[in-house]
């Protein structure tokens, strides 16, 4: 067995997120279901989208390409357009390392010219006995979308929240003038547990990251020196 055929045969966690129409919801939920699958979360990120869209948390622990066979099939019960590729050097108005030193993430430019900055928490965060990282949905996210050619920008920071940390930072963000579009958690078997909000503004994209890492502060953040 070569070692490429070692690493399909070592048992792994996994965790996903599906975006979804309302009539996708339950026929996936099937799926995950079926396959062996933990079915964790189904929420709205924001509350006025159009078409609305709910989202699906699960996860699984078992061979890397089992697993995969297993999503695939939830996917397929999906609307969803396969294959899909991400551009291969997106572009954006806006300046990306500045918004990673003002909220002390790391940034990334995704497709359509948005920056996302990734904050993680300091805690070790244990899901079903299995050790995460920040990477797996369990850190701050902040998405911020050029409108008008950067003139203006959408920004939508999501923080990733214990118990005591809610209210602070939910109060600070409705004074600074950020909508507030949701509260939830997204496993269930989480250690700490973590709730997640959505959030959005419109306006200069530096001051409201700003507004961000003020609210960032309220909580037990790593942030990049």
């Amino acid at each position: 067995m070569n070692s490429r055929s070692k690493v399909s045969e070592t048992i792994r966690p996994s965790c996903g997120e599906l975006s979804l129409l309302s009539k996708e919801a339950n026929p996936v939920i099937d799926q995950l279901l079926k396959h062996g699958l933990t079915f964790q979360a189904l929420h709205q990120h924001f509350f006025d989208l159009s078409p609305q869209l709910f989202h699906i948390h699960f996860r699984g622990v078992g061979k890397p390409l089992d697993l995969a066979r297993a999503v695939a099939a939830v996917v397929g019960a999906t609307g969803t357009p396969l294959p899909q590729k991400s551009p291969a050097a997106p572009k954006t108005p806006l300046d990306k390392d500045k918004l990673e030193k003002i909220l002390g993430g790391t940034a990334e430019v995704a497709d359509d010219g948005i920056v996302i900055v990734s904050i993680p928490r300091k805690e070790t965060i244990v899901l079903g006995g299995v050790h995460l990282k920040p990477e797996t949905g369990v850190s701050h996210t902040v998405a911020f979308e050029p409108l008008d050619g950067g003139k203006r920008t959408a920004v939508a920071p999501d923080f990733a929240l214990v118990a005591s940390e809610i209210n602070p930072v939910i109060q600070l963000m409705r004074e600074q003038g950020f909508t507030i579009h949701c509260l939830y958690n997204q496993e269930t078997a989480e250690t700490p547990q973590l709730y997640f909000s959505h959030q959005l503004a419109v306006g200069d994209a530096y001051d409201l990251a700003r507004k961000i890492r003020r609210g960032l502060e309220r909580t037990n953040s790593k942030f990049k020196s």
